[in-house]
C-alpha cells in the first residue's frame, strides 16, 4: 500500500500544519504553464492532492494509519493442522466472490472515472486559462500594435509639420531677399535718377548762367554804344563820330 506520508515526504506524526505546508509546497511545483507543458504529471498531482486530503482529515488518516500498520504486519508462518473437509464459508461461494469482485471492480471503475473527471476538469481549466492568456497576450499585442503606429503616425506628422515649417521659413527667407533685393535696386535706381536730375539741373543752370552773361555782355554792350552815340551827338552833333 502506497504511503500517504510519503508522497508528501512527511513523518507519521506531522501536525495538520505541516501537512497543510508540504502539500502547499507540492502543488507549488506544478504550476499551469508546467501541467500545460507536461500534461503526464497530473495524476502525480493528483496522487499528492489525495494523499493531502487523507491526511488533512482525521477519521479518513486514522482508518489510512490502521491499513498501513496492517500492511507492516508480517503474516505468522502457516501451521499444519489436520481438519475435515467441511463446508467453505459464504463468502468464498462463487456467487459472494463474483458480487465482491463486481464490487470492488465498480468502485475500482468509479475511482478512476472520478479521477478522469478531475483531470478532464483540470485540463479544461488549464485550457481556459491558456485561452485566457492567449487572449490578454492578444489584446496586449493589438495594443501595442495601437501604439506603435500611433508613435509613428505622430512622428510622421511631425516630420511632415517640420518639413512645411522649413519650407515656409525658405519662402519667408527667398521672399525677403527677393524684396531686399528690389529694394537695392529700387534704391540704386532712385539715385540714379536724382544724379541725372542734379546733372541736368547743373547743366542747366550753366547754359542759363551762360545765357545770362551774354544777354549782361550785349545789353552792357548796347548801352556803351547808345553812351558813345549820345556822346557823339552832343560833341559833334551827329551819332557817329
Amino acid at each position: 500500500m502506497k504511503s500517504a506520508y510519503m508522497t508528501l515526504g512527511l513523518p507519521g506524526d506531522a501536525s495538520p500544519e505541516e501537512i497543510r505546508q508540504a502539500l502547499t509546497a507540492a502543488q507549488s511545483r506544478f504550476t499551469k504553464e508546467h501541467l500545460v507543458n507536461h500534461p503526464e504529471d497530473m495524476e502525480r498531482l493528483q496522487s499528492i492532492r489525495d494523499a493531502g486530503k487523507i491526511l488533512l482529515n482525521p477519521e479518513m488518516r486514522t482508518a489510512h494509519d490502521r491499513k498501513l500498520q496492517a500492511s507492516s504486519v508480517k503474516p505468522p508462518l502457516p501451521m499444519q493442522y489436520v481438519t475435515e473437509v467441511g463446508q467453505k464459508p459464504w463468502y468464498w461461494r462463487p456467487t459472494m466472490v463474483g458480487a465482491l469482485l463486481v464490487v470492488v471492480l465498480f468502485s475500482a471503475g468509479g475511482y478512476l472515472q472520478y479521477q478522469n473527471q478531475e483531470r478532464r476538469r483540470e485540463l479544461a481549466m488549464m485550457e481556459l486559462e491558456k485561452r485566457k492568456i492567449e487572449e490578454r497576450e492578444a489584446q496586449q499585442k493589438l495594443a501595442d500594435d495601437a501604439r506603435r503606429e500611433a508613435m509613428v503616425a505622430k512622428m510622421n506628422a511631425d516630420a511632415r509639420a517640420n518639413e512645411d515649417k522649413l519650407r515656409q521659413e525658405s519662402l519667408v527667407a527667398s521672399r525677403n531677399a527677393e524684396y531686399q533685393n528690389s529694394l537695392a535696386v529700387s534704391q540704386q535706381n532712385q539715385r540714379a535718377y536724382l544724379e541725372r536730375a542734379e546733372a541736368q539741373r547743373k547743366e542747366s543752370a550753366d547754359r542759363n548762367a551762360k545765357y545770362q552773361a551774354q544777354m549782361d555782355a550785349q545789353r552792357n554792350l548796347a548801352i556803351d554804344q547808345q553812351r558813345i552815340r549820345n556822346l557823339c551827338m552832343q560833341n559833334y552833333g551827329r551819332i557817329n563820330c
